[in-house]
């Protein structure tokens, strides 16, 4: 610790620094200043935890440094000294925190009781600082604990006698009886802790205390366990005023109040619940007043089978189930069950037109892109119509494929899909159909309508296309990925191909 003695008489400031055995009170330093701006200099460069000073000094008095220590260094305590006994300089004293004040000459008794009392105070206010942290960190992990308490009472399904025993175990004051309100979050992706960190900062602003259960990489519950002080519009107000959650959160559903007991089979209810809706957009779901018989009703699948005898597998059939699909959503009719019997419905109508015509449909469902996009199709409507445009694209090129009467063309065409991404000359194309280049290119041009240069860009145009819409690449990675060497020559072909850089093709597909 470090003592400072202020005193503008230097026998004075000697006969302090003499008159106790400072060591064995606990001081490492003892320090001695002339006068208020010395002090000043000394509190600058380290806080001492004890000041002596005297009152009277030229310039700025002891009163005066005292009220300037007061309000910069709160947690040093001040013992003043002067020479005259005045009422006046104890009711300033007292307003400037002062601690005591003695008078001169100063006997060793009665400073080595002001230093001990300054040495209690300067314990207790250190122990309550102690305290106080110790019970922050005694708060942030109960919250650990009590998450954790949910996670099994959610998980092993307690009933009400576990539920006070874990309870007990923990350390956590559980009311079994008291009423709760879960409420499930799920997102569009995987969220990082950031997002997870502002939805409970948001919500725990509420006044009210929350417990947190992850359910899996996309969703989360939140447990209320003061309802009162919480509404279903607040937790909808203070989503939507957020600047990032709106934009992370796909689902918000709101469960019913109910006891701990029953808050295993709520959060069941939930996901379920949550799981049927299909919306591409934020949507805040009130378990409460959900329409189940309307979440039960069958709707009527399109006519699939007419349209693709009118129109067969072509963008007009393609055009036609999407159009169906908006139409549902915009009449509040598709739920989660109408994509999945619409999923099935759409494979087995293309299968059975496919095998009809002689045409193997072994590989068609088969690649991992393919399995992703139709594992995910029932999740959301964007991504339904996402597998719907692959699946009739791959099974439109299977019907093209399968009537293309030129072994030829079809050969070099299959080669260019399968090394389109390697460079390609006539002369190779030609070598893999036994013929000289130049008949190739003129029978490629008769049967196609194009060169086989052209053709080839084209393909490569296509697969860039589909790697600006579908990932994250840079432009650079995906000139090489497409069989370009140089990224010049492939913005020139993408600018004449596509009207636009591929940057600008990007921005304009992410943006609509």
């Amino acid at each position: 610790m470090i003592l400072l003695i202020v005193d503008d008489e230097p026998i004075i400031r000697r006969s302090l620094v003499d008159i106790l055995p400072w060591k064995n009170l606990g001081f490492d330093r003892v320090l001695c200043a002339q006068d208020a701006w010395d002090a000043k200099r000394y509190f600058e460069r380290e806080v001492p935890e004890i000041m002596i000073c005297d009152i009277e000094m030229p310039g700025m008095d002891g009163l005066e440094l005292s009220e300037w220590v007061h309000q910069n260094y709160t947690k040093t305590v001040i013992l003043l000294l002067t020479c005259h006994a005045s009422f006046s300089y104890a009711q300033i004293a007292i307003r400037y925190g002062v601690m005591d004040y003695l008078l001169k000459p100063v006997s060793p008794v009665a400073l080595e009781n002001c230093i001990h009392k300054a040495l209690g105070k300067i314990k207790e206010e250190r122990l309550a600082e102690e305290n106080a942290q110790g019970a922050v960190r005694w708060e942030k992990s109960r919250s650990v604990v009590k998450d954790g308490f949910w996670q099994d009472v959610i998980r092993h399904q307690l009933d009400r006698e576990s539920i006070i025993s874990h309870a007990s175990e923990l350390g956590l004051e559980i009311d079994p009886d008291a009423i709760f309100l879960p409420v499930l979050f799920s997102w569009f992706l995987d969220v990082s802790r950031e997002g997870r960190a502002a939805l409970r900062e948001v919500l725990e602003s509420s006044n009210t205390e929350c417990a947190w259960v992850t359910v899996d990489d996309r969703r989360v519950a939140a447990i209320f366990s003061c309802v009162n002080n919480i509404s279903n519009e607040r937790i909808k107000e203070k989503i939507l005023q957020h600047p990032l959650l709106p934009k992370i959160i796909l689902r918000c559903a709101v469960g019913n109040q109910v006891q701990a007991v029953q808050i295993a089979e709520s959060i069941r209810q939930l996901i379920s619940f949550s799981e049927s809706c299909v919306s591409d957009d934020f949507s805040f779901l009130l378990l409460e007043t959900a329409n189940v018989d309307r979440v039960k009703q069958r709707i009527e699948l399109p006519p699939l089978e007419t349209w693709i005898r009118e129109d067969t597998i072509s963008e007009i059939f393609a055009g036609k189930i999407l159009l169906w699909i908006d139409s549902m959503v915009e009449q509040k009719k598709m739920w989660r069950q109408d994509l999945i019997r619409l999923q099935n419905r759409v494979e087995q109508v293309l299968l059975a037109y496919l095998k009809e015509r002689g045409i193997d449909t072994s590989g068609i469902l088969s690649g991992e892109e393919m399995q992703n996009l139709q594992k995910n199709a029932v999740t959301r409507i964007s991504d339904m119509k996402r597998y719907l445009k692959k699946l009739l694209t791959e099974s439109e090129g299977m019907v093209r494929q399968q009537y293309d009467r030129n072994p030829v063309t079809e050969k070099i065409k299959q080669y260019i899909e399968e090394q389109y991404d390697q460079p390609v000359t006539r002369v190779e194309l030609a070598a893999r159909v036994y013929l000289n280049p130049d008949y190739v290119d003129r029978v490629f041009k008769r049967v196609e309508g194009m060169s086989v240069n052209r053709y080839l860009n084209l393909v490569r145009m296509k697969k860039a296309e589909q790697l600006l819409e579908t990932t994250h690449m840079k432009v650079v990675e995906i000139a090489s990925q497409v069989g370009f060497s140089s990224l010049s020559s492939f913005n020139t072909q993408f600018r004449q191909y596509c009207g636009m850089s591929p940057v600008q093709y990007r921005k304009k597909f992410r943006h609509g």
